[in-house]
C-alpha cells in the first residue's frame, strides 16, 4: 500500500549516509538489494555490541554450500555471506542481490543477531511480493501471526531496491511493547565459514 511504502521510505531516511558508503554498484548478476534496518529491544532502544550476519543464495537460487547439489554452478563473483556492525542507534546495512528462488521454498535471506559472541536470534527474511507462496509454507507458518514481521517491503531506489529489515530481539530486560522478531531455523545450508571474515557488501568479493 502507499502507506506502507511511505513508512518504508521514512524508515530509510536515517541511513542515507550508510547506504551511500557502499559507493558505485559493480557489475552484478541479478537485481541489487540494499537491506537496512535497526536492531532494537522491546523498549525500542538500540541493542549494544551486536553483529548482524546474513547468508543467502545467489540470483539463481544457488548456495555456496557443499550440501547444495548446484553449488558448483554458483555465481563465483557473489559473496554469499555478510556481517555488519550496527551503529550507536542500532542501524545496519547490507548491499546484496535479490536471492533466487529454489524449490520448494520462497525467496529468503537467513540472518543471525549476535551479542558478545552469543546468538540472540536466528531467523529468515522473506519478501512481501511472494506473500502467497510464503504464507503457504510450513516453515513460515510455524512463526505464527508474528511471522508478518519477517516480510520485507521493497522500495525502488537508485540502481537498487531498498528493504527495511527491523529486528527486535529479546535481551531479557525491559517491559516495552515492541513485538519480538520471530525466530526460525537456520536451515540445512548454514554457513560453513566464519561470517566475521565477510563485510556487509555482498556484491564485491573480499
Amino acid at each position: 500500500s502507499s502507506t506502507q511504502t511511505q513508512q518504508a521510505e521514512d524508515a530509510l531516511d536515517p541511513v542515507e549516509e550508510l547506504i551511500a558508503s557502499f559507493g558505485e554498484l559493480p557489475q552484478i548478476s541479478g537485481d541489487a538489494l540494499t537491506l537496512v534496518g535497526q536492531v532494537l529491544d522491546v523498549n525500542g532502544d538500540p541493542v549494544p555490541n551486536t553483529v548482524v550476519e546474513i547468508w543467502q543464495t545467489d540470483a539463481s537460487g544457488v548456495y555456496d554450500h557443499p550440501g547444495d547439489p548446484g553449488t558448483s554452478g554458483r555465481d563465483t563473483t557473489f559473496q554469499f555471506y555478510g556481517s555488519a556492525t550496527p551503529d550507536s542507534e542500532g542501524w545496519y546495512a547490507f548491499r546484496t542481490v535479490l536471492p533466487g528462488e529454489y524449490q520448494p521454498r520462497p525467496r529468503h535471506i537467513h540472518f543471525k543477531v549476535r551479542q558478545d559472541g552469543n546468538t540472540l536470534l536466528t531467523s529468515q527474511f522473506y519478501f512481501s511480493q511472494d506473500i502467497a507462496k510464503v504464507q503457504g509454507e510450513r516453515i513460515f507458518q510455524a512463526s505464527g501471526e508474528s511471522g508478518d514481521l519477517l516480510l520485507l517491503q521493497l522500495v525502488e531506489g537508485d540502481d537498487t531496491v531498498l528493504a527495511n529489515g527491523r529486528i527486535v530481539v529479546d535481551t531479557g530486560a525491559g517491559t516495552g511493547e515492541l513485538p519480538l522478531t520471530p525466530s526460525q531455523a537456520e536451515g540445512p545450508y548454514y554457513p560453513v565459514v566464519s561470517l566475521a571474515d565477510y563485510d556487509n557488501d555482498l556484491t564485491t568479493l573480499p
